[in-house]
């Protein structure tokens, strides 16, 4: 028993050349991407911890990175 009768026929095929070309092209460009500028992974992929501070006024940058290297941090 056939509830629909509807018989259409979508070329899918038709369009295969240019859309595996697309697709090739977008891999090319990632793999071009990812050996150029490299992996930049954020803290949740390479472990740490980060600290977000609050302040009244803006921080001195200089004071900061200064007192981090003498932790032995920079």
């Amino acid at each position: 028993m056939e509830f629909f009768r509807i018989h259409k026929t979508i070329p899918f095929m038709r369009h295969a050349l240019v859309l595996n070309i697309i697709s090739f092209a977008t891999f090319a460009l990632a793999v071009f991407f990812l050996l150029h500028r490299g992996l930049h992974l954020s803290v949740e992929f390479t472990g740490g911890t980060v600290m977000e501070v609050g302040y009244q006024q803006a921080a001195d940058t200089g004071k900061i990175r200064e007192a981090i290297g003498k932790l032995g941090y920079a």
